[in-house]
């Protein structure tokens, strides 16, 4: 081979080489949190996202309470049934109108519905399994009362959830950084979000720069703190604005709801009577919680079961107190809550007490106990954990 063309070959693998080697060793910045949310916003729609002001959704819901299973090796076995609900938004007021059919815990149909705006919460209806809270005027479908305190603001930050890219477009500021999560085995890019309402963890699917998933770090009574995720797929376009058609939520990758939109409608115009407030309940409802006060997986999964008391108090309604009732030899059962915890008392003195719900409830119950029968010693055992009373 002539020099020359010597020369040049080895000149061109040489640049060949080191050009694999310098983009072996650099790659192109990771975007900023700001910009992966502006990418989002961008890749829903950009301008017709900004454009959306008002919303409806109609949709089918599968629900599970793996708290509620019958087994510890199938947290999904028996499921919750379907329910089938309706939505209206109105972005720019902040006001949401609910309108649900659950199944009952006994045969038959939980048919009520939930006004939702930043300041108050009302419902209609009969939301639960068995009686309504006392604050409830009205029977049956005409019954009205007005939300607690922490169901208001659970449903506020689930609102906050499926709006939060919107959000964090409005709000760059309120934007941070976060290290990469895994959601159902694939990475994703994150950011951190502050809301009004929660802080969410938002994962973002780096080939179409939708969000993938919105996360919240909540407290479970079996698991302690929780990854409880909202995963999205199935995305379609709607007059210009992507939206997705499954929304698959999950409590550290267990199944609490699955998801399947049928209908959205893009800014349609809403009835004037669209956010009914009752009359009679109007100035009365309680302000939302603040965000370290709210138990929301107890609010979320036992709105879905219909064994929710909605009041401030959570486990009993507001006045109400755990009263004891003998039902054997050293067996007591403790009532006046939305369960009932059987409590043993053998001659030692000792008690345990077994809770089918939470280790919260545990303290009001030892109470009346102690008044009862001061132990020595007192235990209180839940299905997977045992700590002093």
């Amino acid at each position: 081979m002539p020099k020359t063309k010597l020369k040049i070959a080895v000149t061109s693998l040489f640049a060949a080489t080191a050009a694999t080697m310098w983009g072996a060793a650099w790659s192109a910045p990771a975007m900023t949190p700001q910009a992966l949310a502006e990418a989002a916003f961008q890749a829903m729609g950009g301008e017709k996202l900004a454009g959306l002001k008002t919303l409806t959704v109609d949709e089918t819901l599968q629900q599970w309470d793996p708290g509620e299973s019958e087994s510890v090796n199938d947290p999904l076995k028996p499921d919750w049934g379907k329910a089938t609900l309706h939505e209206n938004w109105d972005f720019g007021r902040g006001h949401v109108r609910n309108e649900w059919v659950r199944q009952k815990a006994s045969p038959g149909m939980r048919n009520y519905s939930e006004t939702i705006t930043p300041d108050a919460g009302y419902v209609t209806g009969i939301d639960g399994n068995g009686a309504v809270t006392r604050r409830a005027t009205g029977t049956g479908a005409q019954s009205e009362h007005t939300m607690s305190d922490v169901r208001l603001a659970t449903l506020l930050r689930e609102q906050e959830r499926n709006s939060v890219i919107m959000a964090m477009h409005a709000h760059p500021e309120r934007i941070s950084d976060y290290p990469a999560q895994t959601v159902g085995g694939k990475k994703y890019p994150a950011a951190q979000y502050r809301g009004d309402y929660g802080s969410f963890i938002v994962m973002f699917d780096s080939g179409t720069h939708l969000p993938a998933a919105v996360r919240t770090r909540d407290f479970d009574q079996y698991d302690g703190d929780s990854n409880y995720d909202e995963a999205l797929s199935d995305w379609r376009d709607i007059g210009g604005v992507k939206l997705p058609y499954r929304q698959l939520y999950t409590l550290n990758g267990v199944k609490i709801f699955d998801v399947a939109v049928s209908k959205y409608e893009v800014n349609p115009a809403l009835a004037a009577n669209a956010f009914p407030i009752p009359p009679a309940l109007q100035g009365k409802a309680a302000k939302p919680a603040p965000m370290g006060k709210v138990p929301y997986q107890w609010v979320i999964r036992r709105l879905s079961n219909g064994f929710y008391l909605d009041t401030d108090a959570v486990y009993s309604d507001e006045g109400d107190s755990l009263k004891l009732t003998d039902i054997g030899p050293n067996i007591t059962m403790a009532v006046g809550a939305s369960h009932t915890q059987p409590r043993n008392i053998p001659a030692s003195r000792s008690a345990t007490s077994f809770s089918p719900i939470t280790t919260s409830i545990t303290p009001a119950a030892c109470a009346p106990m102690r008044r009862k029968a001061p132990p020595s010693s007192w235990a209180r055992a839940t299905a997977r954990s045992t700590a002093s009373c």
